[in-house]
């Protein structure tokens, strides 16, 4: 509720304006805050603030009048764009309502107006903005007896829309009724918003007051006009009474009234009144503009204008700002400034008197108590004089040296390069220095370049860490990135790409001819022994007689690959697809390599009996920078030369020439060798250069065939 000196209404016309209209609020009456507007009588303009409010002032609300359902809603985008009335306006929630109290006692020919939006989520032309009265006083919340005056499409959302003034039922002059505004909607997002409510009624005449109030102390002071068009019987009998609200009631004021001749009784003026009330408070303030004597209730021609004002608790001493905590003068800092209290005054001591008003200020010691005559300077007893000390300049140029930037030596123009407050001369830098983190004298200043690690190092110093020097990936040789794959030839005597190294069968004369190519020729045809006769092989006896002859004993020499070894135990192919080569594969000896059966028995031509007591030529697992055995080193590299046909040095070194053949018998022997590690990752047909389980395995199995060595478990 606005109270105080800032009335939200001046202006009242005829008819109701005595309204106090009041609103319902529990067992009590509350006063109205009129608005600002014009022919305000009945209803003055409800614009119901600026600020956003649950509980609207002088309206009753459905429900809880503090809840955030229905509210004064400041103004803002959207739906709740201010109204043509600006500032904030009622929004009514779904189902609920605002109402208050009319009086229109002596109020005739009544006419509402307002303002009145609709919502966008409003979907249904069962959505309504509904105006609404009942005759009598009494509780808003009655569910019957209720009249529409308007019922309003919420759906016209669009922009505010301004509802003239139309006529009130007859049967509401004179009478008090209720005025209720009601969403009559379907859904809690659609809202009925109104705004500048205003009733008013037939009158002619009206009654302001000027803003703001004034007021000083306990004594307000009016002012405002007067106007009558036309108005009725004499001008002088004209007057403005002021019912002040502490049952003191003014019937005349201070008024200037002008009829001006010659036209239709039509008057208008200025009027004033005051009063000094004896204590402060709110009251309420009733001013009608009457024509006749007063008899102390409304006639029906004239206005009225109610309002309430807050009257302050004054200040019991004005001279002096603030407020005292103790003492005579309740609300002063009469004596926090020093002062004292004189009954209706607050006495200040009066300020000292300067004993030495030749010389400025306070003297720290001396006769002279209140000069200022302070370090550097001495009081003199004698002349009564603040003294200063002598001028001091110790390099003569005519600087003194409590202003010199440079006392030592002489610098008349006071030159300081580097503003540091130290003149030139003095200064050792006298250009500056430069900021941290750059070198040189200003203004050549350089930022040095970041420190960088030692060669052979990398990193950040002082974090600076050796260089660890790359090396070629498995299965190559070189300095990175100058890395080649390894390639290894076939041994002497075998041709193909390695590791798929095979013996070449030997060349043999076309079929029908005997010799070794090129020198070939047919065979010289064999004859009968001497004493026989006929065809070789159909030979017969010249002594007579047919002798029984049979077939020369032929005895069938195994084919050989030249070295005593069978042509299927030697050529370096898994001649029957089992997955074992050559010495390694117990069925090499039959026919056609395509049993597994044990090899026959005894011997064969051109072929050593296999050793069957030989044993493991490796024990020891072995690579690169590991600290290997020397003995299984040499063994390891004695083996490498015989099986590869090369010439490593036997000196018990595992290096890379060693690691290289490594890895050329890893890639012979491949699928025995690599392949069982693919599923462990191993990409295929990489070697590792490792002499580890199964190149181990495979050396003492090709060393020693006997052995049939299980594989072993790899992880």
């Amino acid at each position: 509720m606005l109270y105080a000196t800032q009335l939200r209404g001046s202006l009242a016309h005829k008819a109701l304006s005595l309204f106090i209209i009041t609103v319902i609020t529990g067992s009590s009456l509350a006063p109205i805050i009129p608005g600002i507007a014009h022919a305000i009588t009945v209803l003055p303009l409800e614009s119901f603030g600026t600020v956003t409010i649950n509980d609207i002032p002088n309206w009753d609300e459905e429900g809880t009048d503090s809840d955030s359902s229905t509210l004064a809603q400041a103004a803002g985008s959207g739906n709740d764009s201010a109204s043509p009335d600006a500032g904030a306006f009622a929004k009514i929630a779904q189902g609920e309502w605002i109402c208050r109290e009319i009086n229109a006692a002596n109020r005739e020919g009544l006419k509402l107006s307002y303002y009145w939006r609709g919502d966008s989520d409003a979907g249904s032309n069962a959505d309504d903005g509904i105006v609404e009265y009942k005759a009598g006083s009494g509780s808003c919340t009655d569910a019957s007896g209720w009249s529409q005056l308007q019922n309003h499409d919420m759906r016209d959302d669009a922009s505010w829309t301004t509802q003239n003034a139309f006529n009130l039922p007859n049967s509401l002059d004179n009478t008090t009724f209720r005025l209720r505004f009601k969403a009559n909607t379907n859904s809690s997002d659609e809202y009925f918003r109104v705004d500048g409510i205003t009733i008013t009624d037939s009158s002619n005449y009206a009654v302001t007051v000027n803003q703001p109030v004034s007021i000083s102390g306990l004594t307000l002071t009016l002012t405002g006009t007067g106007e009558g068009t036309p108005y009725v019987g004499q001008l002088s009998a004209h007057d403005v009474q002021v019912n002040w609200g502490n049952s003191v009631i003014d019937n005349t004021s201070t008024t200037n009234f002008i009829d001006p001749a010659g036209g239709p009784k039509n008057f208008t003026g200025t009027w004033s009144n005051s009063i000094t009330y004896a204590a402060a408070g709110i009251y309420t303030i009733t001013v009608k503009l009457y024509h006749q004597t007063p008899p102390g209730a409304e006639s029906s021609g004239d206005s009225v204008y109610s309002f309430q004002v807050n009257i302050p608790t004054p200040d019991a001493c004005p001279q002096v700002p603030g407020t005292q905590t103790s003492g005579p003068c309740a609300n002063d800092t009469c004596v926090q400034d020093g002062g004292t209290w004189n009954s209706s005054s607050c006495v200040m001591p009066p300020p000292p008197v300067d004993a030495c008003p030749n010389v400025t200020g306070m003297q720290v010691a001396g006769p002279c108590l209140d000069a200022q005559c302070l370090a550097p300077n001495t009081w003199n007893v004698g002349t009564q004089q603040c003294v200063p000390p002598p001028v001091i300049d110790t390099d003569a140029d005519t600087i003194p040296d409590s202003s010199d930037n440079c006392p030592s030596h002489a610098n008349t123009n006071q030159l300081d390069s580097d503003n540091d407050g130290t003149g030139d001369p003095c200064d050792p830098t006298p250009n500056g220095v430069c900021p941290e983190g750059q070198t040189g004298t200003p203004p050549n200043c350089v930022t040095p370049p970041p420190p960088t690690c030692p060669e052979g190092t990398v990193g950040v110093p002082p974090a600076c860490v050796p260089v660890v020097p790359e090396v070629c990936p498995e299965g190559t040789v070189g300095v990175p990135p100058a890395c080649v794959p390894v390639v290894i030839s076939c041994p002497e005597g075998q041709v193909g790409v390695f590791p798929n190294c095979v013996t070449p069968e030997p060349e043999t004369c076309p079929e029908g001819q005997v010799g070794t190519p090129p020198n070939c020729s047919e065979p010289t045809p064999e004859v009968c022994p001497e004493g026989q006769s006929g065809t070789f092989p159909n030979c017969v006896s010249n002594e007579g007689g047919e002798e029984e002859t049979s077939e020369p004993e032929v005895t069938e020499t195994p084919k050989t690959s030249g070295k005593g070894i069978k042509k299927a135990c030697g050529n370096n192919v898994d001649d029957d697809g089992d997955g074992l080569y050559d010495m390694n594969d117990p069925g090499c000896e039959s026919k056609s390599d395509t049993s597994e059966e044990n090899p026959i028995g005894g011997d064969v031509l051109g072929v050593a009996t296999l050793d069957d007591t030989c044993s493991a030529l490796i024990t020891t697992y072995m690579h690169i920078g590991r600290t290997n055995d020397i003995e299984e080193v040499k063994k390891l590299q004695n083996f490498l030369n015989s099986e590869l046909g090369l010439s490593l040095e036997v000196n018990g070194i595992f290096g890379e020439e060693t690691e290289n053949a490594v890895n050329a018998f890893q890639l012979k022997y491949k699928n025995e060798v690599l392949k069982p590690w693919s599923s462990f990752g191993l990409p295929e047909n990489t070697p590792t250069g490792y002499v580890f389980k199964t190149t181990q395995r495979w050396i003492n199995m090709v060393h020693c065939a006997s052995l049939n060595i299980p594989m072993p478990e790899l992880q």
